[in-house]
């Protein structure tokens, strides 16, 4: 019987917030917590997620439309890990990204998620 590839393309990838919360849990830190935020733009509202890693923000780079808000936080979690953990880019697109996010945004609204 032949041998799987180790990267095969029909096994999933594990989720960016899966892999923040291992980095984590390797690093001792308390689990990240995902802060869900909501934006009226014009006819439509926008989401936003920000991942609190040990009292640090780290935003999505990304609004997206509300049926994708855990892209939102996978988006988060996602440039979490490219600062925690520094490796070779890591820049995914997610489908329902509508708007870039602001350089300083201001995060008014929770949306109690």
């Amino acid at each position: 019987m032949p041998a799987s590839p180790a990267n095969n393309a029909n096994t999933p990838r594990t989720s960016w917030q899966e892999q923040l919360k291992s980095h984590c849990r390797n690093q001792k830190y308390q689990e990240p917590v995902f802060k869900i935020y909501s934006d009226r733009r014009g006819g439509r509202t926008a989401w936003t997620c920000v991942a609190l890693v040990q009292g640090m923000p780290y935003p999505a780079q990304f609004w997206y439309d509300g049926n994708f808000i855990n892209n939102a936080k996978e988006d988060a979690a996602e440039k979490a890990l490219n600062v925690l953990s520094p490796q070779t880019a890591r820049n995914t697109s997610y489908q329902g990204q509508i708007f870039p996010q602001a350089s300083s945004p201001a995060y008014s609204r929770p949306a109690g998620r």
